[in-house]
């Protein structure tokens, strides 16, 4: 091992000195810690990010639920979306913390990990969106209720953005982070997601639009 005493970027060179050395094969691995673990230098700030993230959202979700409870009576459904994103929030951003701090105590990323905090991750985004468009139709503010074929467009919509986003997410951040993908495959697996996007925030617009303000 060689320790390292100055902050900056490393390489690390291997070279035969001798004239008459032709091809060489090397074999072995490379293992680089850093003093407060494998994280490497562009990453280590997310690790105290989201565990400051974790905690702001553990109180917002801990004073929004105390409230709820409180005033359970009077609670709508549009209420109960909100802490449903809370918690996700909440949920998600432990998660991430979680998967930094194993990546830095262990100086691997937690491949397997990553598929839970992915699928959280983008419920997440879901429930947010979600949320979003049923303000927009105008629900919990100028109607207490939806027709039933405008919530099975919300669920239409909303299983084919989690689908799309998952994969893509996945495919892309997970299994072949380090390994790269061809344009075709890149494509296939962005446009659906950016298909759904457009589609949801696009709805949001117009729905705005229309919506009545009395």
């Amino acid at each position: 091992s060689m320790p390292v005493t100055k902050t900056g970027i490393h390489f690390l060179f291997l070279s035969s000195c001798s004239a008459s050395t032709q091809n060489v094969y090397l074999t072995g691995t490379s293992v680089w810690r850093n003093n407060y673990g494998f994280l490497p230098g562009q990453l280590y700030g997310f690790l105290g990010f989201f565990l400051a993230l974790t905690i702001v959202y553990a109180i917002l979700f801990a004073v929004w639920t105390m409230l709820v409870v409180v005033n359970f009576d009077h609670v709508h459904t549009l209420q109960k979306f909100v802490t449903v994103c809370l918690f996700a929030a909440f949920v998600c951003s432990l998660l991430w913390y979680l998967a930094y701090r194993m990546y830095n105590a262990n100086g691997v990323r937690p491949n397997n990990f990553l598929w839970f905090v992915v699928l959280a991750d983008t419920f997440r985004k879901l429930m947010s969106r979600v949320l979003v468009l049923l303000v927009s139709l105008g629900y919990g503010v100028t109607t207490l209720s939806l027709p039933s074929n405008t919530w099975l467009l919300v669920g239409a919509s909303s299983l084919a953005y989690y689908i799309s986003t998952a994969v893509a997410t996945i495919v892309t951040r997970v299994v072949y982070l380090s390994e790269p993908l061809s344009v075709g495959a890149k494509v296939a697996l962005v446009l659906p997601e950016a298909v759904m996007n457009g589609v949801i925030f696009t709805w949001i617009l117009v729905a705005l639009q229309v919506l009545p303000l009395s």
